[in-house]
C-alpha cells in the first residue's frame, strides 16, 4: 500500500514539474529608441518604422507596432518603449508586445530627397496672386506619404492628388464639397485655379511659394503644431 502511494505521489510531482516548465513566464523591459522621420516599405505590412538605440548609427526596420504611439511622418522622435515578452513554451517562438511609455522628444524635420525638399505639412495661405488672404482661412494639408492635398478653399473643403518631380509640381483636378457661398465664390475659384496654373515651388524656412511659368501665384505659411 505504501509503495503504491509513493508511486502516485511521484507521478503527481512529475506532472507538476512538467507544468511548471511549460508555463510561460512573462518578462518586461524598457528601453529608449530614436524613431526616424520617414517610414520604409516592408513586406505585407505597408509602411514600417525605422528605429535605433540612442547613439547607434544604423537604422533598423521595425516590423511590429507600438501600442499608444501615434507616429507622424516628418517628425523625428525619441521615445521610451516597454517590451512585454513571454518566454517560449516547448517548441514555440517567443511573443512580444510593445507599448509606448513616454515621448521624450518630438521634432519636426525638413524631409528631403537629396537636396530637394519633399512637400508635407499643414499650411495657411497668406497671399494669392499678390493679394493678402491671410484672414480667409484657406489651408493646404499636404500628405507626403499619400501625395494628396486637402483643406479649406474659402467656402468648401477640397482634395486632390499631387506629383512632385524635384521642384516641379503637377496636380489632379480638385474635388470639393457643394456648399454655396456667394461672397466667397470668386475667391475660392481663384484659389482652385492655382492647381491648374501651378508649375513649380520653393520652400524656405516655413514659407511655401507656388509659381506659374513666370510669377508667384500663392504663398503659405507652415502652421505650428
Amino acid at each position: 500500500m505504501n509503495s503504491k502511494l509513493f508511486i502516485v505521489l511521484f507521478v503527481m510531482l512529475g506532472l507538476n514539474a512538467c507544468k511548471s516548465t511549460d508555463i510561460a513566464t512573462p518578462t518586461t523591459e524598457e528601453f529608449v529608441w530614436e524613431v526616424a522621420d520617414t517610414t520604409v516599405d516592408c513586406d505585407q505590412n505597408g509602411k514600417c518604422l525605422q528605429v535605433k538605440s540612442v547613439g547607434d548609427n544604423t537604422w533598423t526596420v521595425f516590423y511590429d507596432t507600438i501600442e499608444g504611439f501615434d507616429y507622424q511622418p516628418g517628425y523625428s522622435y525619441t521615445i521610451r518603449v516597454k517590451k512585454e515578452a513571454v518566454l517560449p513554451m516547448k517548441d514555440r517562438f517567443p511573443a512580444a508586445r510593445y507599448s509606448l511609455v513616454t515621448i521624450n522628444t518630438m521634432q519636426k524635420t525638413a524631409v528631403t530627397e537629396g537636396d530637394i525638399p519633399i512637400l508635407g505639412g499643414s499650411f495657411s495661405v497668406t497671399s494669392l496672386n499678390g493679394k493678402d488672404v491671410a484672414r480667409e482661412g484657406i489651408t493646404l494639408n499636404i500628405d507626403p506619404e499619400t501625395k494628396r492635398i486637402s483643406g479649406y478653399a474659402g467656402c468648401n473643403n477640397y482634395n486632390l492628388k499631387m506629383r512632385q518631380t524635384r521642384y516641379q509640381l503637377r496636380f489632379s483636378q480638385p474635388t470639393t464639397t457643394k456648399m454655396l457661398c456667394k461672397d466667397k465664390a470668386s475667391l475660392e475659384k481663384e484659389f482652385l485655379i492655382t492647381f491648374i496654373q501651378g508649375d513649380r515651388f520653393t520652400l524656405e524656412e516655413d514659407t511655401l511659394r507656388i509659381y506659374d511659368i513666370d510669377n508667384q501665384i500663392l504663398e503659405a505659411q507652415l502652421q505650428e503644431e
